[in-house]
C-alpha cells in the first residue's frame, strides 16, 4: 500500500497511526536516511543508565538542571586590569 505523507505548517511530518503498525502512544524513532527512503525506527525503552539527559529530561527536569546549574558557585575567575580593559586595548 502506497500513500502520499506531506509536512504541515508547522514542518511537522504526520504519519498516520495505522502506518506505523500499532506503535504506542509517544513512543520515539529514529529516522535515518537510506538513499531516497527516510527509515524510522523505534528506539527502546528509555534507560536511565544509557540514555543522556538531554534525551530523557521533560521540561520541568531541564528548568530545574538549569536553575541548579546558575545557582552553583563559579570557579575563581583571573581579574583584570582596569587598563586591559579599555577599548583601544581590548583589540589588541
Amino acid at each position: 500500500m502506497s500513500r502520499v505523507l506531506e509536512v504541515n505548517d508547522e514542518g511537522a511530518l504526520v504519519i498516520p497511526a495505522d502506518l506505523l503498525n500499532g506503535a504506542a502512544p509517544h513512543q520515539r524513532f529514529t529516522a535515518e536516511s537510506a538513499g531516497n527512503n527516510l527509515v524510522l525506527m523505534p528506539e527502546s525503552a528509555p534507560n536511565v543508565d544509557a540514555d543522556p539527559f538531554w534525551r530523557t529530561a521533560t521540561p520541568e527536569e531541564w528548568a530545574k538542571r538549569f536553575r541548579e546549574w546558575a545557582d552553583s558557585p563559579r570557579p575563581e575567575a583571573p581579574s583584570l586590569s582596569d587598563e586591559s580593559l579599555r577599548r583601544e586595548n581590548i583589540y589588541e
